[in-house]
């Protein structure tokens, strides 16, 4: 990979100057120098400076489409792929991606291919949208590829849209119901334990427990918090292993009413996904190496790596795919038809728009079955402690008089 590189030399009129060039080797800036006439004097690696508010995130799907689609503009009314990329990041509403993109800019204008450059930053830009670049880039048809990746990202961003806005109700209960109840155990609860102690009722059971738990978590907060924590990281880190995230992704594709939903989803995007390489122009190896990455579950990712394989050695995709446990009969049947006539592009497409459609029925399924089981539980629970405080009230009560 080419490094940049900042030198110090004089020319034939004895000024000195200063700049950056890009070459593989530190000897080639020397040469290249001393064919230009200049006499080299220091010579120093440039490092990648990262951005002052830190490593730059990665996009998310609504980001790309925008991005695509302002960028397919500029380049179909003939503006040179530099000067889009300087007005794409004078549009970035982040400084971080701003710096990113011109850091593209900088490597494109040093003489780098336009793919190369966004590979600097796959951290930001996703995988899949690099290498369409390539692809736009060797066949020279950018504008169209990037039409296609803004029309891809603008479905993966809807799919994840309507995920979010289903899970967003659950959420906020979920949420405030836990304030709530930390709210009586931890400030409510305490003023009541202190009346029964000062008049010295006598406590039913219930309340006895829930005072207990109460004093003994006031009593342990930092161990509690320690425990709670530690717990999180080992699961967080078990989960990054190779073994845990074949585990936890299976675990995922088995849940009840969740995972189909999840099933869905991840169908919906591979078949998408496929379609649009294989429109593009990418061969089937390829792209299915390429799924392998993106398609963000191991488990389902194993069975498109021995449909890569199948694929090498003349079985096709379906054959493969039809002996795995993952992929549905219905997406199989699909894809071996596609095989047949020559149109796997198109069934592709027309099953990713079907497994969309299946996934807003299965969001609003999951969405009508989560939300009273939520509310059933929080309820339970916190009725429970509204119990445990005021049963003894009514003792309380006759104690007093």
């Amino acid at each position: 990979m080419a490094q940049v590189y900042r030198y110090r030399a004089w020319d034939r009129s004895g000024k000195e100057v200063t700049g950056t060039i890009q070459a593989e080797r530190a000897e080639s800036v020397a040469e290249r120098l001393r064919v230009e006439g200049f006499f080299l004097a220091s010579l120093q690696p440039v490092k990648e400076r990262s951005s002052r508010l830190g490593r730059p995130r990665s996009l998310a799907p609504k980001e790309v489409a925008i991005f695509c689609r302002q960028f397919a503009i500029m380049v179909e009314t003939g503006m040179p792929v530099v000067d889009s990329l300087k007005a794409l990041a004078d549009q970035q509403p982040v400084k971080a991606t701003k710096e990113t993109v011109l850091s593209v800019v900088k490597h494109v204008v040093s003489g780098e291919g336009l793919a190369e450059s966004f590979r600097r930053h796959e951290k930001v830009f996703p995988q899949m949208f690099i290498n369409m670049i390539e692809l736009g880039e060797e066949s020279g048809n950018l504008s169209e590829v990037l039409n296609r990746l803004a029309v891809f990202y603008e479905k993966e961003a809807k799919l994840r849209g309507d995920i979010k806005q289903a899970l967003t109700y659950p959420t906020v209960v979920t949420l405030f119901a836990f304030i709530a109840i930390g709210v009586v155990l931890f400030a409510v609860l305490p003023t009541f334990a202190n009346l029964f102690q000062e008049y010295d009722a006598d406590l039913p059971l219930l309340t006895r427990v829930i005072l207990g738990v109460q004093g003994w978590m006031m009593s342990n907060v930092l161990y509690v918090f320690l425990g709670v924590a530690s717990l999180i990281l080992l699961i967080r880190m078990y989960a990054r292993s190779k073994r845990g995230r074949r585990q936890v992704d299976g675990l995922f594709l088995r849940l009840p009413i969740a995972g189909e939903l999840v099933q869905k989803v991840i169908f919906s995007r591979f078949s998408r996904t496929l379609s649009l390489l294989i429109t593009s122009g990418i061969g089937m190896v390829h792209a299915l190496e390429i799924l392998e990455k993106i398609v963000g579950n191991q488990v389902v990712a194993t069975d498109v790596a021995t449909a890569r394989v199948g694929v090498e050695h003349g079985r096709g995709v379906s054959e493969p795919l039809r002996e795995g446990k993952v992929f549905p009969r219905m997406l199989v049947d699909v894809i071996a038809v596609g095989e047949e006539t020559g149109g796997m592009d198109k069934v592709l497409m027309q099953m990713a728009d079907f497994y969309d459609n299946e996934v807003e029925r299965a969001v609003k399924s999951l969405t009508s079955v989560i939300e009273p089981i939520i509310i059933a539980v929080l309820a339970g629970v916190i009725g429970t402690i509204v119990a445990a405080v005021f049963m003894p009230m009514f003792d309380l009560v006759n104690v007093v008089q």
